[in-house]
């Protein structure tokens, strides 16, 4: 299953879809590709879940 993500930064709004069985790391790396945000720097809010790592899959 696709899974699609709206990802807004500065003045900027990208759209990103990755699969279910993808990991954190993997949102973050596609992120850092489309914004140039080093994945260290990112910052998720809005998430019912507040506890995650890079290894944990998006679902």
């Amino acid at each position: 299953r696709e899974l699609r993500f709206k990802i807004e930064y500065k003045d900027q709004t990208e759209r990103i879809t990755i699969f279910d069985n993808e990991s954190i790391r993997q949102l973050k790396l596609k992120i850092a590709e489309k914004l140039h945000v080093s994945s260290n720097r990112q910052q998720f809010t809005n998430w019912i879940s507040k506890h995650y790592d890079d290894q944990v899959c998006v679902v």
